[in-house]
């Protein structure tokens, strides 16, 4: 999981993470499966997505992770690059 992502810090960490074969959650305010940059990694056949959050609310961070543990995935890296 990599919160600011998709930003000038975030998006390398997501390729670097992805090219060694990490699943990738790009977390960002305006994330979304969507987006640009989630598209151009999984173009590269990454497994990428895209979440949005605002990390200054507890619930929602909580509510993120429960999300992406009902798809069947533990989050074991957070990079916090957001600024």
């Amino acid at each position: 999981m990599v919160i600011g992502g998709k930003g000038k810090v975030g998006m390398p960490i997501s390729l670097a993470l992805a090219e060694a074969g990490a699943k990738v959650y790009i977390v960002s305010p305006s994330a979304s499966d969507s987006m640009e940059e989630v598209k151009q990694l999984r173009g590269k056949g990454f497994n990428v997505h895209g979440r949005s959050l605002d990390q200054s609310n507890e619930d929602g961070i909580n509510s993120l992770i429960e999300e992406i543990e009902l798809e069947g995935s533990t989050p074991s890296v957070l990079v916090n690059s957001g600024v």
